[in-house]
């Protein structure tokens, strides 16, 4: 009994470099594309108050250093709430503030004199770097370092 080889067997290997070069082309590129919005692991609200809540971060922002620490709260009805006490530039102001998590790991900041209030998703690198996020998946602003 002859048994014969399967048609792409019995090409010519020469001929077949076209569509090898096509499939490295498509893998390649699907390798190597730039992370989408969807594609980014914002952290969970679970691993904010593990990394963030009870410790520091610092950063700078429109050239000023600053520095705030996450005091521990409560969680009522899903949403994770507590105080912030920080320290904005070389004179080392002092200021207060209200941090709170939504359960989808939306952090939100809320000061007295309303600068800097908003909502953003943040990327945790390493366990010592926050990167920013806007809600539509942008980036925002400077890295900032977390700390104990």
């Amino acid at each position: 009994m002859l048994v014969r080889k399967p048609k792409y067997l019995r090409q010519n290997p020469i001929s077949q470099i076209p569509t090898i070069v096509l499939a490295l082309l498509i893998v390649t590129t699907t390798l190597l594309k730039p992370l989408a919005a969807a594609d980014i692991s914002y952290a969970t609200q679970e691993e904010i108050l593990i990394a963030v809540i009870g410790n520091s971060m610092s950063g700078i922002e429109e050239g000023q250093e600053w520095e705030e620490n996450y005091k521990p709260g409560k969680i009522k009805k899903g949403i994770a709430k507590g105080k912030i006490k920080g320290k904005w530039g070389k004179a080392k102001e002092k200021y207060t503030g209200k941090w709170s998590i939504k359960e989808d790991g939306l952090m939100c900041f809320k000061y007295p004199n309303g600068e800097g209030n908003g909502c953003w998703y943040l990327v945790i690198v390493n366990g010592s770097t926050v990167q920013w996020y806007k809600e539509d998946g942008s980036r925002d602003g400077e890295d900032a370092s977390l700390f104990q």
